[in-house]
């Protein structure tokens, strides 16, 4: 087989249903990005330097692991909305081959 192949075919398949996919993507990115940036202060050598460096830090870890539940909770909404969506699709999609087939 020819080098790419799978993932050209999952490139295809998510441009294809970019109204599927881009909101779980979008999400995902916006999430990763804000727990990124959380850490990335949680251990900055400018707050170690700070007068109160280990309260805010601990500020900080806490709020690392709040922002990873809060990602955690909207990706699975985010999901489920999805899957919600999808079938909505398939089933119209469906009627309307059931209504094809039963108007010949």
């Amino acid at each position: 087989m020819k080098t790419g192949f799978y993932p050209k075919l999952a490139f295809d398949g998510i441009r294809k249903n970019k109204k599927m996919y881009l909101p779980y993507i979008l999400t995902s990115i916006g999430m990763v990005m804000m727990y990124y940036i959380i850490l990335f202060l949680q251990f900055s050598q400018n707050i170690k330097d700070a007068v109160q460096s280990s309260t805010a830090a601990d500020i900080l870890g806490l709020g690392s692991w709040v922002i990873a539940i809060f990602a955690c909770i909207f990706l699975f909404y985010t999901n489920s909305l999805l899957k919600d969506e999808k079938k909505n699709l398939d089933f119209t999609t469906f009627s309307e081959w059931i209504s094809t087939i039963s108007a010949r």
